[in-house]
């Protein structure tokens, strides 16, 4: 019986440290790719030129910026850019993820301030052709009232970019003047 009792008592005790053991430190699997894609994001940011080569981490400000850029670039902005600009060579980046996928264009800073640059042009084109001054298309606002245009640089924000994006698929859109109507592609709703 006393075998027995400590048979018990050992495995207990075996158990209990295996249990406690467990809590210590995370599972690798699950730690690993954790770090994996921080320097995946972090070779990236290099890459693009969002942060500086000899910085080992990044900001909530870069962070948004590359997630900005990768939305640009999903409807098309590597292209657009390529299109428009004779030399793209330094604004757009151009390689193989892996051997037989296809060749994928992707954005550098440069670019993206290249192609906010081109896309604004078009979109106060868009905004002149509805009769809308180019000073009073920088008060611009969605009918959430989020700015259109960045006051001090004068550039698209990512409200204005969507609303261009859905105006040149013919999609409705809104947008408020400065004095508070509201004006569209479509007739304006009534309240």
């Amino acid at each position: 019986m006393n075998a027995f009792l400590g048979l018990i008592l050992l495995l207990a005790g075996f158990l209990g440290a295996v249990d406690e053991d467990s809590h210590r430190a995370p599972v690798k699997s699950l730690a690993r790719p954790a770090v994996d894609e921080r320097r995946a994001i972090l070779a990236e940011m290099w890459q693009r030129g969002l942060v500086a080569m000899d910085r080992n981490s990044w900001g909530s400000q870069d962070q948004v910026l590359l997630e900005r850029i990768r939305r640009a670039e999903a409807q098309g902005a590597a292209e657009f850019v390529r299109r428009r600009v004779a030399n793209s060579q330094g604004l757009v980046l151009r390689d193989r993820p892996s051997g037989s996928a296809p060749i994928r264009s992707r954005l550098t800073r440069r670019g993206f301030e290249q192609y906010l640059r081109l896309r604004t042009q078009e979109a106060l084109d868009y905004f002149a052709s509805k009769e809308i001054e180019t000073k009073w298309a920088y008060g611009l606002t969605d009918r959430q009232g989020r700015a259109l245009f960045d006051k001090d640089k004068g550039l698209l924000t990512d409200a204005g970019d969507e609303l261009y994006s859905r105006a040149l698929l013919n999609q409705p859109v809104f947008w408020k003047m400065q004095d508070g109507s509201l004006m569209g592609n479509r007739s304006v709703p009534a309240k």
